[in-house]
């Protein structure tokens, strides 16, 4: 995927769920299908720098949900973490993802009425 300037790609976190079971462990896939506008979700990017790989899990808040074409991402969302390392991604960047790229949930605390 690019974002402005900058080329980085989403890791599957189903594929490393499955290698490191024990450690990397992931929300099922029906909650990561059930995620909503508003939430923050937990993606990995990486980016290919002077040969080297650098990886950071990033915040994302979801902004859009269902499919905009056919074979298109089903999510999109705006980062709302402050990289340490991808000092290239920065917060308000967009990015669109599928279920399988998601490795953490935070649903937004219900507002008071």
């Amino acid at each position: 995927m690019e974002n402005q300037s900058v080329v980085y790609r989403l890791e599957n976190a189903e594929e490393r769920n499955h290698i490191y079971s024990t450690t990397f462990r992931i929300p099922s896939r029906e909650k990561r299908e059930e995620v909503q506008i508003r939430d923050l979700v937990k993606l990995i990017f990486t980016v290919e720098e002077s040969g080297n790989t650098l990886s950071e899990r990033l915040w994302v808040k979801v902004c859009r949900k269902g499919l905009v074409e056919p074979d298109a991402p089903l999510y999109g969302g705006v980062v709302t973490s402050n990289p340490a390392i991808l000092k290239d991604i920065i917060p308000s960047d967009k990015v669109d993802f599928d279920p399988e790229h998601i490795c953490d949930i935070v649903c937004p605390s219900p507002e008071k009425e």
